[in-house]
């Protein structure tokens, strides 16, 4: 019988000698047992590389799905450009997008959309290939190495247990009756021992192949999907040359159209030049005049002759506007006289301010606010576009125009007043020819109005706070005014462009936004809105652990509803490179960390830096910084009231000077104590802009209801100073209007009833329901 088994299995070597197997027999023994562990490790080994390999492709997946959805973004960004709203698939078809080649535009979006698809069609042959095919195959083989090695071992102690019950190791051996029982109970778990270590052979041999065999197929079918990948964007890249040499025949067309705007522009700046020497020539003729007269040397009759025929001219040119108007309802407007005059304001300080005057022939008088002081370009720009509305001033109709000021005050040069029963408006020209040109069409203007050549009741008159009516046409004696209304649309264009655009894209225009404050980082996209900084994510974290009293992190792309225009024109005036300059102004380069430091080195860096204030430059010269906080408040300069609220650590306490006669002012009871002076916000509310009262509202440092000795709020000295804006502005941001002072009126009673000459505040209806509210 032996000798058969051998003869069997060398007939059985002999048949697969082509076939190696790692196993020369696979009985049970020491032999076996070594090569089976010799081949677990390799299995084992095989496993973790191919586990590094899915590791790999899954990262790579996501790659491929970061760059998808980056040229989608870049794709509607195009789009946008153009005009397109990606759903009615065509480009553009508003002028602007024209400008911009809308439909050759399109076709770009529309390939770089295709050629996104194919990015997305190669990260899920790979995901399928790799991550899930070849994945699940691994788990199942590593599965099945594990559960055959258990079953081989529980098997084999099985069956390690029943010999040796039947040979009677342990306890008594059974009868010769039951002796045939025992022995099939023992064949059985030989049997299945037997089994078990032929499966785990099976397994290990599966496993050894599988590996090998499955990884170099899923890499080939991978790099095959790259193939196509690569052909399929080649072809789409053939079909967009003919679009590309258009796109850029039609860029040097638009080259040629700019050059000849330009040349055109030239032409009408050397016109203004003209007229604007014209005009200094007349001036010092006037002045030349004037001299004569004084000392007797002028020939009086001929210029008396030509101004009479002058005035006369000029009062039928009016007349004849004016019915103009009335006759066409309101359609044809045309602007009579317009430029810029000083006003003297109403409040306590008399300041003359620069306005931007229009009168029209509907006999209206309104100006613009153009003030510039402390704001930087893009807040005039915003201040002067959408935001901005025309004031009205007196009724014509009952208003007298008069040269100079009051006897009782010192004289100002080129000087007129216009009185009138509800108020007098004092106004300065820049020079004597400019004071008579205005003073003779506000005096025809009255004219025409009185004899009747103007009915009021017929004409619907522009409202306060409503926008201007467009004129018509344009006179030698005014300007055109089409070109300040082009200047105004052109801006109301841009606000709506930077709201489309959001806080993140604005913001990185400043200079020292393009990288984080504290680390350096590119393209920053978190904002302290108290620090007015921007900061990368991981350094916004450790700003978080700070608290919200020294930091509030807010994010540029998420916390969109938080980057209101206020806030937004804030960080432009403000910017990294400035607030750096104040926090690190004693920081060497090298101190500061880098984008890839540790945590723990940004993090002391950032306490040193905010919170010890380690690097804040010391004050020098005389003065204090409540005192630069108060003068930058009444100059608008934010710069100078950030630099003060900085050095001065705590809340700055009010000067005591100027605290007493804003409180005088007002008809507040004046202590001197901290908490019952007015504030820093309360002077705002009396002569700042609303961009600085924001400014103090996110720095924290100041309570929005802080009540001064007589228990009045900031709201109620915007609305005595007649600030409607920042009324607004304080409402918004939580200020009560339910607060009462210490004689009994809450704002709005306060408005009614002791503050007269609050005309804006009393006649804007947006404010009043707000404050009843």
């Amino acid at each position: 019988m032996d000798a058969q088994t051998t003869s069997s299995q060398q007939q059985q070597q002999q048949g697969s000698a082509s076939v190696s197997l790692p196993f020369i027999d696979i009985k049970d023994s020491p032999i076996f047992r070594s090569k089976v562990g010799e081949l677990e490790r390799t299995s084992a080994a095989l496993s973790n590389r191919t586990r590094k390999l899915l590791q790999g492709a899954s990262q790579y997946c996501q790659a491929l799905d970061d760059a998808f959805q980056a040229s989608l973004k870049f794709s509607d960004c195009i789009e946008s450009c153009s005009g397109g709203n990606g759903m009615d698939g065509r480009g553009g078809d508003d002028d602007v997008g024209l400008q911009l080649g809308g439909p050759v535009l399109h076709r770009f979006v529309q390939s770089l959309k295709e050629m996104s698809s194919f990015l997305e069609l190669l990260r899920t042959q790979v995901e399928l290939i790799i991550c899930d095919g070849l994945g699940s195959r691994s788990d199942r083989l590593y599965e099945a190495i594990r559960n055959g090695e258990k079953r081989l071992q529980q098997k084999t102690s099985e069956y390690d247990a029943v010999r040796s019950k039947h040979l009677g190791h342990h306890g008594k051996r059974l009868g010769q009756k039951n002796s045939t029982t025992k022995q099939e109970v023992v064949i059985q778990a030989r049997v299945e021992a037997d089994e078990a270590r032929f499966d785990l052979a099976k397994a290990l041999v599966k496993a050894q192949g599988d590996y090998k065999f499955e990884v170099i197929e899923a890499v080939a079918n991978v790099m095959q999907s790259q193939v196509k990948y690569f052909e399929h964007g080649h072809a789409v890249a053939q079909g967009l040359l003919p679009y590309i040499d258009e796109s850029l025949k039609y860029v040097e067309a638009l080259k040629e159209d700019s050059k000849a705007k330009m040349d055109k522009l030239d032409e009408l700046i050397e016109y203004e030049r003209t007229c604007s020497r014209e005009h200094d020539l007349k001036v010092s003729r006037a002045e030349e005049e004037r001299l004569k007269t004084e000392y007797g040397l002028d020939d009086g009759d001929a210029e008396i002759g030509a101004e009479k025929k002058s005035s006369r001219n000029l009062a039928s040119e009016l007349e004849a506007l004016i019915q103009q108007t009335r006759v066409s309802g309101n359609a044809l407007v045309t602007i009579l006289k317009q430029g810029y005059l000083l006003k003297r304001s109403s409040t306590m300080r008399n300041k003359w301010q620069r306005r931007f005057f229009v009168l029209d022939s509907t006999g209206m008088l309104y100006y613009y606010s153009t003030k510039s002081e402390g704001i930087n370009v893009g807040d005039l720009i915003r201040k002067s576009g959408a935001n901005q509305h025309p004031h009205t001033t007196v009724n014509l109709l009952t208003a007298a125009v008069k040269p100079g000021l009051p006897e009782d005050e010192k004289p100002v040069p080129y000087a007129f007043r216009i009185v009138s029963p509800e108020r007098e408006y004092y106004l300065q020209a820049e020079d004597e020819i400019d004071a008579s040109s205005w003073i003779e069409t506000l005096q025809g203007v009255i004219v025409c109005l009185l004899s009747g050549a103007f009915q009021s009741t017929d004409v619907k008159r522009p409202e306060v706070n409503a926008s201007p009516i467009r004129p018509t046409h344009s006179r030698d004696m005014s300007g055109d005014m089409s070109a300040l209304m082009a200047n105004f649309n052109l801006m109301d264009e841009k606000q709506d462009a930077r709201r489309r655009e959001g806080p993140d894209v604005i913001l990185a225009q400043v200079p020292g936004n393009d990288a984080c404050a504290d680390c350096r980082a590119r393209k920053p996209e978190w904002g302290s809105i108290n620090l007015g900084s921007l900061h990368c994510i991981e350094c916004s974290g450790i700003h978080r652990k700070l608290g919200v009293h020294v930091s509030k992190i807010r994010s540029l792309t998420l916390d969109t509803r938080v980057w209101d225009d206020y806030l937004v024109s804030l960080f432009q005036v403000l910017g990294n490179d400035f607030v750096n300059s104040i926090w690190e102004a004693n920081v060497d380069e090298s101190m500061k960390p880098q984008p890839s430091s540790p945590a723990s080195v940004k993090e002391s860096y950032i306490i040193d830096k905010y919170v010890k204030r380690t690097f804040v430059e010391a004050r020098s010269g005389d003065g204090s910084w409540n005192d630069d906080l108060w003068e930058g408040i009444r100059n608008n300069d934010i710069l100078t009231c950030y630099r003060a609220l900085v050095h001065s650590e705590g809340v700055p306490k009010s000067p005591m000077q100027p605290a007493k006669i804003l409180a005088t002012n007002i008809g507040s009871k004046f202590e001197e104590h901290e908490d019952f002076m007015p504030t820093a916000l309360h002077f705002a509310c009396c002569c700042g802009s609303g961009l600085v009262v924001v400014f103090l509202l996110v720095s924290g440092k100041y309570s929005i209801d802080a009540q001064d000795g007589s228990g009045r709020t900031p709201l109620m000295y915007a609305l005595y100073f007649d600030k409607p804006e920042i009324a607004k502005i304080l409402l918004t941001h939580g200020s009560s209007s339910k607060i009462v002072d210490f004689e009994g009126f809450t704002p709005f009673t306060w408005l009614k009833k002791k503050c007269p000459r609050s005309m804006q505040c009393a006649s804007d209806p947006d404010l009043l329901k707000d404050l009843m509210n």
